[in-house]
């Protein structure tokens, strides 16, 4: 059911399945306003600075102007590495973006293939933009994430925890229903295998049965002629 909204832009009512706000024509995006990438606050579209994901093209992250200005002086621009050529050893600066490419060297043009030992350089997590692993943190326990300490949020740290606790609730989950499912699987098993070794079995009870009733015949039929030839 559709609800009323208040328009982050022009206070006017839209409604929340509306594609623009008929006030003021913002998008159906903007109408609830836009998060700020930095510092997840909400922000009016049109004073929002917008740039394009550094990773992702299809994506525009909107900032704060001071939020913007802060993150991208933290932000290393067009960072290096340095590689030493595996014939003369000789020391070779690239950018960081020619890694895992072939390369030549500079002192005697061997090509060589530019790979990264433990690569000091990654993306944030929220904004994209590249930085230094060492000088800002990594978010969770499982997953190589790192993110600017600026964008790691107290808010987005209580998210990351709550996606922690609810991925080890749900792997525990899955655990015990793969158990009980192997238990069950067992046990229809041993049931099946029962069923199927019933019959046999009854049969050669019955048969051990009626050759048992037989002897006792047999010798009770020879105890009866023992007897009466005895007698005579």
């Amino acid at each position: 059911m559709a609800d009323l909204l208040k328009c982050m832009e022009c206070g006017g009512l839209v409604s929340s399945e509306a594609y623009k706000c008929p006030h003021c024509n913002t998008g159906r995006d903007g109408i609830r306003g836009v998060n700020c990438t930095v510092c997840g606050e909400i922000l009016k579209i049109s004073e929002a600075r917008k740039m394009q994901h550094h990773l992702l093209d299809d994506r525009t992250n909107f900032f704060h102007d001071s939020c913007y200005q802060q993150v991208s002086r933290k932000s290393v621009e067009n960072p290096t590495i340095k590689i030493n050529c595996p014939v003369c050893t000789q020391p070779n600066q690239f950018p960081y973006r020619n890694r895992n490419k072939y390369i030549n060297c500079s002192q005697c043009g061997h090509p060589f293939e530019c790979k990264v030992q433990n690569d000091p350089y990654t993306s944030c997590f929220y904004c994209g933009y590249t930085l230094e692993k060492n000088l800002e943190v990594r978010i969770g326990k499982t997953y190589n994430f790192y993110a600017h300490k600026l964008c790691y949020t107290p808010q987005r740290q209580s998210e990351q925890l709550q996606f922690a606790i609810d991925k080890e609730n749900r792997d525990k989950k899955i655990a015990e229903e793969t158990r009980l499912k192997m238990i069950k699987k067992a046990q229809e098993k041993f049931e099946s295998k029962l069923r199927g070794a019933f019959w046999p079995a009854l049969f050669i009870g019955g048969l051990s049965l009626a050759m048992g009733i037989w002897a006792i015949l047999l010798f009770g039929i020879l105890f009866g002629l023992y007897l009466i030839i005895g007698n005579e």
